[in-house]
């Protein structure tokens, strides 16, 4: 949401109101006081960037986070657009909203918003030429990660249809921050960290770890159980794990009852993997420091219960 925002800095400008909702059991009604549903209710625009493997525990399924999302379209202004992920087959379905057809952005050439000549830049981001309608203009994404190019795609779409011109909305995105717990990449004397310990599910997951194999040196992955997946708990941890193990990563540490799972789902798809398995956070961190060697990048990922950012925290600390 905050690279949405900030193009064009948007978040900034007193003439626009920026909302973030989330979605819980029961899906996003329940979750709305009257103030929130009075905001929506005057909403222009609506933007959902994915249907993921999340709240599954009450959802059941990807169809039912799709319901509990597209909730919100209830609450849109009779004339007002919505901007979705079209290169997300359940998103891709929606046909019209109020009689409005979504703009659509993407990787798919069915797009209204779509990016050419993607050239990443490690860890300091991705350049690319984003194409809106009959027009093409240079962007810069500063934060890593294919994941943070779809998100600069939506906010191009939603800076194009606030009548931003394509140089507000590139220098918007060219200044979008790391916030703490969300991909942030901290570089210190010895170690790269990508803190991402604030929440996670298995799409998260998996391009984060996609993310850190790009690193140069030695990668280290910390992952950790992810929350609320319901009753295919252990076969998603399985495989995002397995997603891990497929990539040239050269440590894994998992950590938490249900992260086994992920250690399996590693050896599954990488019989040498060199993983250590932890019961707790406590028990991580006695060792951590130890095995890491300077110049590693280190990913910590895990659902926010997990409480990882002691892990990153002591990462910290330790390189100080």
């Amino acid at each position: 949401p905050f690279t949405i925002a900030f193009a064009g800095d948007i978040l900034f400008d007193p003439s626009y109101a920026v909302g973030q909702y989330v979605t819980q059991a029961g899906g996003l009604a329940p979750c709305l006081d009257e103030q929130a549903r009075e905001i929506m209710t005057s909403a222009d625009i609506m933007v959902i960037n994915n249907i993921g493997t999340c709240h599954l525990e009450f959802l059941k399924d990807r169809d039912g986070v799709f319901a509990a999302k597209t909730e919100c379209f209830e609450y849109l202004r009779s004339d007002g657009t919505v901007v979705l992920n079209g290169d997300d087959d359940k998103l891709a379905q929606v046909k019209d909203v109020h009689g409005r057809a979504p703009v659509f952005y993407g990787r798919s050439p069915r797009c209204r918003v779509t990016v050419e000549n993607e050239i990443p830049r490690g860890f300091d981001g991705t350049d690319i030429t984003v194409s809106v309608d009959d027009r093409e203009f240079p962007v810069h994404v500063p934060l890593a990660g294919e994941h943070f190019v779809m998100n600069a795609l939506a906010a191009a779409a939603v800076g194009s249809l606030l009548g931003l011109t394509d140089e507000e909305i590139a220098r918007g995105i060219a200044k979008t921050p790391a916030t703490e717990g969300r991909n942030r990449v901290v570089h210190t004397e010895k170690l790269t960290v990508i803190d991402d310990c604030y929440n996670a599910n298995p799409m998260s997951m998996k391009a984060s770890a996609r993310m850190l194999a790009m690193a140069a040196g030695r990668k280290v992955a910390v992952l950790g159980d992810m929350g609320e997946l319901g009753s295919e708990e252990e076969a998603l941890h399985f495989e995002t794990g397995e997603a891990a193990g497929a990539l040239a990563i050269d440590l894994y540490v998992t950590v938490g009852t249900l992260a086994k799972k992920i250690a399996e789902g590693i050896r599954s798809a990488r019989a040498d993997a060199a993983v250590r398995e932890y019961d707790t956070v406590e028990d991580c961190l006695r060792e951590l420091p130890g095995i890491l060697c300077e110049g590693d990048t280190v990913l910590v990922k895990a659902s926010h219960f997990m409480h990882f950012e002691k892990i990153v925290a002591a990462l910290l600390e330790e390189a100080k």
